[in-house]
């Protein structure tokens, strides 16, 4: 068994309403995170009522299931060992293990804190980030246990006022101070699926919480989740780099080393720069105009 000084830090996704895009937005950070730190990193579905992670890989039967572990749960004697062999990896180049969710809605309610609590202990011991996804609603012990446990909390709404406005005053206001959870720790990312939605600092303002990205919602990203290519994302550059950033500072958060991270976001920025070189170099100049001189790329 793992010393206690070298349990591993756990992350908490929740959104403030479903489908927010909790689910890929946690996926995507964890894929991050076990790319650029080389560390063994797992995705936990708790999200108990409507878990969907299996579709978005490409996984239409898992052979492991949270449901497979009801037993160990219940007895509290789940292993790391077991609990990796129950995972399930989307390649070998990274050591990212995920947990499938619950298939069965109707027993959500059979999980109760002790059985949560269980998974979480054995999950650090197992992994040096766990990230976990929960339901966007506090009415289940996943939720609350993931919440209350966690060293860094994330929370995903829109830019929508009914996402972060009416939902975060139900759910997160009244249930940090019901439940012990630092409202003021829960970090914001905010997915922008309305051109003329609320600001980043009209959401700060009106929920007191700090956004720490904003994401936009791409046709591209939801016919990958459709056709169950999520795992293909991170490494296309466009898509990778938010959930980079959101890394960056979840590890800041934990005051954890992050100088791959940060070598990799600078590698992408100036990729990025040589390629805009190349496309200006393409331009045709107008007649009589300046005839500038671009850098080599």
């Amino acid at each position: 068994m793992t010393a206690p000084d070298n349990r591993g830090a756990l992350i908490a996704f929740t959104g403030a309403t479903p489908n927010t895009g909790c689910t890929s937005a946690a996926y995507l950070t964890a894929a991050q995170l076990a790319k650029w730190t080389g560390k063994r990193v797992g995705y936990v579905c708790l999200n108990l009522k409507s878990s969907k992670i299996h579709r978005y890989l490409g996984v239409d039967e898992p052979e492991y299931r949270l449901d497979h572990l009801k037993a160990e749960l219940k007895s509290g004697t789940l292993t790391p060992g077991m609990l990796l062999h129950r995972c399930w990896q989307p390649d070998s180049s990274t050591d990212l293990h995920v947990l499938f969710g619950n298939s069965q809605r109707n027993q959500a309610e059979l999980y109760v804190p002790g059985h949560i609590e269980h998974l979480l202990d054995i999950a650090q011991q197992t992994f040096a980030y766990t990230l976990v996804e929960t339901n966007a609603y506090w009415d289940n012990a996943a939720t609350l246990i993931a919440l209350q446990q966690a060293a860094a909390r994330m929370m995903v709404v829109t830019n929508e006022i009914t996402s972060f406005q009416e939902d975060v005053m139900a759910w997160t206001r009244e249930g940090s101070q019901l439940f012990h959870i630092p409202q003021a720790a829960m970090n914001l990312l905010v997915y922008e699926c309305r051109a003329e939605g609320f600001s980043r600092q009209d959401i700060e303002r009106e929920t007191g919480m700090k956004v720490i990205q904003t994401l936009r919602y791409s046709d591209r990203v939801k016919q990958h989740l459709d056709e169950g290519k999520l795992a293909h994302l991170p490494d296309q550059l466009p898509y990778a780099q938010p959930f980079q950033r959101i890394a960056l500072a979840i590890l800041h958060q934990l005051d954890q080393p992050a100088e791959e991270i940060e070598r990799a976001m600078e590698r992408s920025a100036y990729s990025l720069f040589q390629r805009l070189l190349r496309s200006l170099k393409g331009l045709k100049r107008p007649r009589g105009g300046i005839n500038h001189e671009y850098p080599k790329a």
